[in-house]
């Protein structure tokens, strides 16, 4: 008598990169849920729909587009930027201070 195969599930990441971006992909979806949704957002914006999705996808938006969501929807944009860029900006302790 055999047993079952587990299903190998995947754990979720402890990586501190990953984790950022996965706070940075949560600030997006607020700002998203501002506009109304990603077609809504990439019109304010002036930009296709498919660059928001991108964001999206990579956890980050460009400078200037964060800085125009964090002028409009209010969403810091230290959230929104890349985490590496945002890490050169601020001192960590300044960087909890804003989750």
């Amino acid at each position: 008598m055999t047993t079952p195969l587990k299903k190998k599930t995947k754990k979720p990441s402890q990586n501190p990169r990953e984790l950022r971006l996965n706070r940075n992909r949560e600030a997006l979806r607020r700002v998203i849920g501002g506009a109304g949704s990603q077609q809504q957002l990439a019109r304010a914006l002036g930009v296709p729909k498919a660059a928001v999705s991108k964001w999206l996808l990579r956890g980050w938006a460009p400078v200037a587009r964060a800085q125009e969501m964090e002028a409009t929807y209010g969403e810091p944009r230290l959230n929104l930027v890349e985490p590496s860029l945002a890490d050169a900006l601020v001192p960590v302790a300044e960087m909890d201070a804003l989750e």
